[in-house]
């Protein structure tokens, strides 16, 4: 990591792995911003983000424009508030699949029980 100050670095973007406290705490500086983002492959890469202040809690943060998050268990349903579930992102950066592995697409990429649109998927 870089020990020295960078004065003209305004903004920082971070992803691909967890984000340590301690990174806010190094980089965050006023009139410096500081987004976490979180999204698989499937999802266009970013689908989440969240602004990040030293002191408080790291997070994958809301959506972005465009996707939904739903946090369901294995039946499909929506786990209560502070549960564990599986994230589930939907919305315009959804991937259609996997090219020519159609066995794990319809495995992985699935009906949005919960969408009006029929076509939307999770």
């Amino acid at each position: 990591m870089l020990d020295e100050e960078i004065p003209s670095l305004h903004l920082l973007i971070l992803g691909g792995e967890v984000c340590p406290e301690n990174l806010v705490g190094r980089w965050a500086r006023p009139g410096r911003r500081m987004v976490n983002t979180y999204g698989p492959t499937e999802t266009t890469v970013t689908a989440t983000h969240a602004d990040l202040t030293p002191g408080k809690p790291v997070t994958i943060g809301r959506p972005l424009p465009g996707y939904l998050i739903r946090l369901l268990d294995t039946n499909l349903k929506p786990v209560p508030e502070g549960a564990i579930g599986e994230i589930c992102i939907g919305g315009i950066g959804v991937a259609q699949g996997y090219v020519g592995r159609r066995e794990e697409t319809n495995a992985r990429f699935i009906q949005d029980p919960y969408a009006r649109e029929a076509e939307a998927r999770l």
